[in-house]
């Protein structure tokens, strides 16, 4: 049964392919294809741009900094700002 399925099968794709044509490109057609490579080549060009400016890593850094020389300069009196009791 499967034998006979592709026999036919077979003498169907002959019978297609001995009727149809063999289809040929334009002359100009590797020129064309090169040249729309060429375009989207150009258009899409990657420009590096960074997560973070430089304002940006300047004011963290500035606070970093505020932060150390606070904590530098309060770090010989006793403050109860950040004195909890947390006895029940």
């Amino acid at each position: 049964m499967k034998n006979s399925e592709d026999e036919n099968i077979e003498k169907l794709v002959e019978q297609m392919f001995a009727h149809s044509r063999l289809e040929r490109p334009s002359v100009d057609f590797t020129q064309t294809v090169m040249s729309e490579i060429l375009t989207l080549g150009k258009s899409k060009s990657l420009v590096y741009k960074p997560i973070l400016s430089r304002l940006t890593w300047l004011i963290i850094f500035a606070g970093i900094i505020a932060l150390f020389i606070y904590s530098f300069l309060n770090s010989g009196s006793t403050s109860s700002t950040f004195n909890f009791n947390l006895t029940v």
